[in-house]
């Protein structure tokens, strides 16, 4: 039998406090509750200018770690921008009237900054393919009407 992993992301504290709630989570005989270590840094990584591990800073926001990874390079995608906290959920960043409002930072985070898509223009042969045809779509119109 293959062995699979899916992780889920809890919030341990808050279930804690309110077992039986609906972010209480039922284990079955054979997971496993890990409970990762502490850790004190945060892993900006994606289209940024130099990929870095930083310390985390309570009162750093996001684009300040961005900022200490050498800013967003050429290729990111601002708007799509998220955080993977460290109990496996991920928080993606809102947009309002232009407006862009980033996830909270925790220690222990990654920031990920994903790459634009890359847009592929039409080549010469696919511009005269088009106009081709349009032109002849004009032409064959123009005759019907007449």
């Amino acid at each position: 039998m293959e062995k699979t992993t899916d992780i889920v992301g809890i919030d341990l504290a808050r279930i804690m406090k309110r077992p039986g709630s609906k972010e209480d989570v039922v284990l079955s005989e054979n997971d496993i509750l890990e409970i990762p270590s502490i850790n004190q840094t945060v892993f900006i990584s994606g289209e940024v200018l130099y990929p870095v591990r930083i310390s985390f800073e309570p009162n750093k926001k996001f684009r300040s770690y961005v900022s200490s990874a050498g800013g967003f390079s050429s290729k990111a995608l601002k708007r799509r921008a998220y955080i993977v906290y460290p109990n496996g959920t991920a928080k993606d960043t809102k947009s309002f009237l232009g407006f862009k409002n980033y996830p909270k930072v925790l220690p222990g985070s990654e920031l990920v900054i994903p790459p634009k898509e890359d847009k592929k223009s039409l080549s010469p042969l696919e511009i005269v393919t088009i106009t081709t045809s349009l032109t002849s779509m004009l032409v064959l119109i123009s005759t019907i009407l007449r």
